[in-house]
């Protein structure tokens, strides 16, 4: 699965284009003579030229980052929950488990919604925080 920096999308299996934004992973295709360029060229290796496609920037946003972190700490309320008290802490994490699914099967104009959401509240937790 690899996901697109620029469409903010998952995308299954090992593509060579974003489904969504039809942006390239990690390389630039030349869209005369479809040869395959690094990132960072700036023209065809092959033909000279210029029209290569865009690349996704595959960089991940701080929630997608911590949608990554949050398996372990699932994994860690589950062990606590065999040695302590199961059936509520199991019950959190299922709770959990449908969330981190949820979010990422919904649309991504409603992610953007929850990620404005969820930043407004760091900011007023934390007292810092980018604003874009």
């Amino acid at each position: 699965m690899k996901y697109c920096g620029f469409c903010q999308r998952f995308n299954v299996g090992q593509p060579v284009y974003c489904r969504y934004c039809r942006h390239t992973f990690g390389v630039r295709i030349c869209s005369h003579c479809h040869e395959v360029s690094p990132p960072e060229a700036q023209a065809c290796g092959h033909c000279g030229s210029a029209e290569l496609s865009e690349t996704s920037s595959g960089k991940t946003s701080r929630w997608l980052a911590l949608l990554g972190f949050l398996p372990k700490v699932l994994f860690f309320i589950l062990v606590i929950g065999i040695i302590r008290n199961i059936e509520i802490l199991l019950s959190l994490f299922v709770i959990f488990g449908f969330f981190y699914l949820g979010y990422l099967c919904m649309p991504s104009a409603i992610r953007g919604i929850i990620k404005r959401i969820l930043n407004g509240l760091w900011i007023a937790i934390s007292g810092k925080g980018n604003r874009r």
